[in-house]
């Protein structure tokens, strides 16, 4: 059983924000797309997935729930989600019970290396706004189509640089990331290139979370913190602008 110290620091590596902040971090509300640069784009790609009732669905990170639960709302899915914040499992429990969907959603604190050693347990996998765990994108697919079934999907929400450079030395290149992804011979069905021009939105968006979080809070160390935050995201928007495009992969797993 890890500590709760591991655990933070585990979450402060993958999530590239200071130690303190982790503790904060289930205090921004921003509609449940914390980040999330896809909040707008996804419901169209999930349409074409052609969900069907019973459907096992692994959201791992699943956060707060904001993707998965609806999912089991519109398409009578079953989702099974994992998130090492105890926050973030907890309020994706009430929520899926305040949307009477309580019955289809379990949401359980876990760390994603041990999820992933679990054979086929899912027809669908959703790695969205993920942490980068795996470095490689072969390493990655190699972990995550474990507990998927024969045919069926993964849904990849993340970034990708246009050239290699050592600031973004997790993220390879567009190109490097397709060979990656059907090294074990899957297929890539759908893919869905945003380049930067969601950057923008996103980090609006954060940056009005954290503001309304410092509106709040009234202890003056907590106010440091996410004065800290705000300023980082300030920061990473012009880098992660220059150097990094979004994209959505919908890959089918042939086994």
């Amino acid at each position: 059983m890890k500590t709760s110290k591991q655990v933070t620091e585990y979450v402060t590596k993958i999530m590239g924000v200071e130690e303190e902040m982790i503790r904060l971090l289930p205090q921004l509300e921003d509609k449940l797309g914390l980040l999330n640069p896809w909040v707008r784009q996804l419901p169209g790609i999930f349409r074409g997935l052609k969900l069907k009732p019973n459907q096992i669905i692994l959201d791992i990170p699943c956060g707060k729930g904001g993707v998965s639960i609806p999912l089991a709302k519109n398409f009578g899915v079953k989702v099974i989600g994992y998130d090492v914040i105890e926050a973030y499992v907890n309020y994706a429990t009430s929520y899926a019970k305040k949307k009477s969907v309580g019955n289809l959603c379990t949401f359980k604190i876990g760390d994603i290396r041990d999820i992933t050693k679990h054979k086929n347990i899912s027809d669908v996998l959703l790695w969205i706004a993920p942490p980068h765990i795996w470095k490689t994108a072969k390493e990655t697919i190699k972990a995550l189509r474990n507990c998927v079934k024969n045919n069926g999907r993964i849904l990849i929400a993340d970034a990708y640089s246009y050239k290699p450079t050592k600031k973004y030395e997790d993220y390879e290149t567009m190109n490097s990331t397709n060979i990656g992804y059907t090294t074990f011979g899957d297929k890539i069905i759908k893919f869905v290139d945003y380049k930067d021009i969601l950057w923008e939105e996103d980090y609006n968006r954060a940056r009005k979370s954290a503001e309304e979080a410092l509106k709040k809070t009234k202890i003056a160390n907590d106010k440091q913190i996410i004065k800290r935050y705000i300023e980082s995201l300030n920061r990473d928007e012009k880098s992660d602008t220059k150097y990094l495009g979004l994209g959505i992969w919908v890959i089918q797993v042939i086994k």
